[in-house]
């Protein structure tokens, strides 16, 4: 732990199990949990900022690095009594009752509507959750698709998905407006700016949609590569673009 001075390591002395510590979370109380990497299982500690304390009674759902939010902060996602599966986030907290659909499966983003709905992007497809229940339903397009990413801009839904960009209006899915490069799979990241906005980053370069039109930009513009990484956006609204030749900013 570094407070702005000085260092201080803590170890088993203080209550840990393991040295290795994989990960830390902040919950929405500003508790802190951290997920400790072990051959075996991963265990689960909170910090109250003066002693550990081990949740034995919970577990890490899924494996690996592979849960995000939509404010792009990675939750923690914890098995509880098997029952439920909880997420731990600065911002939120959410409740799913775990189900079959759910097994063997990646949530790759959530979209909360409220405390007992949302959209889950998955390995297995776009899934809504009401009240309990699940409904897969990307397969209305594709019977398999992953989702990776979902943004709510201009009244619909926007899906990241292996099957290129797709619009969900609650209903029905709809790519015909996109540009055919947008159609297909080469988008990394989606964005919303301040502006009204939504910016995608592709390995093609990148694209703006201001709710009217599209438009590309390359390295005929200035960029110093077509292939898009990540974004995100600072106070100011501008564009902090990570690409495998470094970083790039466009001002707002």
């Amino acid at each position: 732990r570094f407070d702005g001075k000085t260092f201080k390591n803590y170890t088993t002395k203080d209550g840990l199990t393991s040295y290795q510590i994989s990960s830390i979370h902040e919950d929405n109380k500003g508790q802190l949990w951290f997920k400790s990497l072990q051959w075996d299982n991963s265990r689960l500690f909170t910090f109250n900022g003066r002693k550990f304390t081990p949740l034995d009674s919970m577990r890490v759902f899924g494996t690996g690095s592979i849960y995000f939010h939509r404010d792009q902060t990675e939750p923690l996602w914890v098995e509880n009594n098997r029952q439920q599966v909880d997420m731990i986030h600065p911002n939120s907290r959410f409740t799913l009752l775990n189900s079959a659909q759910l097994k063997d499966n990646y949530i790759y983003d959530v979209w909360i509507a409220d405390s007992a709905n949302a959209y889950l992007a998955t390995q297995l497809g776009l899934l809504r959750y009401q009240n309990g229940t699940y409904t897969n339903l990307s397969k209305q397009v594709r019977n398999t698709m992953q989702v990776y990413q979902i943004v709510r801009y201009k009244d619909a839904w926007w899906l990241q998905t292996d099957e290129g960009i797709w619009q969900f209006n609650g209903k029905r899915f709809d790519n015909t407006l996109l540009p055919p490069e947008l159609q297909k799979n080469i988008t990394q990241v989606m964005l919303p700016d301040n502006s009204g906005n939504l910016w995608f980053g592709t390995v093609m370069g990148l694209y703006r949609y201001d709710g009217d039109c599209f438009k590309r930009f390359t390295t005929a513009d200035g960029m110093i590569t077509n292939r898009i990484a990540n974004m995100m956006a600072d106070a100011q609204n501008n564009l902090w673009i990570i690409s495998e030749n470094g970083l790039i900013v466009r001002k707002d």
